[in-house]
């Protein structure tokens, strides 16, 4: 290989891998220490987290009792906009729900905290610490690692101590 094909085949790299990490969104390698449960065992969390804060904004937990094997982090999702508890704003398509808006419930007035915008160049990003579901791109929160999820929340899988991180990215 030329001497000149090598160094355009590092710089291409090097380029690829600054736009992967700008696609990645905010939480990308970020700490989040406060606004956690005191443990996750038993049952699923889900996590409303705007990157702006220093610490996550609201958690919800449910039984995870509660979940069978086919329920995912949509139907958690669900179950906590039935009880009042979650917002949220999206559209089915062919792959499952697209979520472009969630936020929680306060005094009966939606807190729509996170909200997909092409024209500022934001997106919901999700994050777990379901393995099975792992895309890359690690955060912390309190003591676990999540990662970005490599499929939409229509597809992700819950378990016992399931976090489902939702907060917003750029691009």
């Amino acid at each position: 290989m030329k001497r000149s094909t090598r160094i355009a085949t590092v710089l291409l790299t090097a380029c690829l891998s600054a736009a992967c990490l700008a696609l990645s969104g905010c939480a990308e390698g970020r700490t989040v220490s406060s606004g956690i449960p005191e443990t996750f065992a038993g049952s699923v969390t889900l996590v409303i987290d705007d990157p702006a804060t220093e610490e996550a904004d609201a958690w919800f937990q449910l039984p995870y009792a509660e979940f069978s094997a086919e329920d995912t982090a949509y139907t958690l999702v669900e179950r906590l906009k039935g009880q009042g508890k979650v917002c949220c704003e999206g559209s089915e398509s062919a792959y499952g729900f697209f979520l472009t808006a969630i936020g929680w419930v306060e005094e009966g007035e939606e807190v729509m905290a996170l909200r997909a915008d092409d024209a500022a160049h934001t997106f919901i990003a999700l994050y777990t610490s379901v393995e099975a579901d792992f895309g890359g791109m690690p955060m912390t929160y309190g003591s676990l690692t999540l990662e970005t999820s490599a499929v939409g929340i229509s597809s992700m899988h819950l378990q016992d101590g399931a976090v489902i991180y939702i907060t917003e990215g750029s691009y």
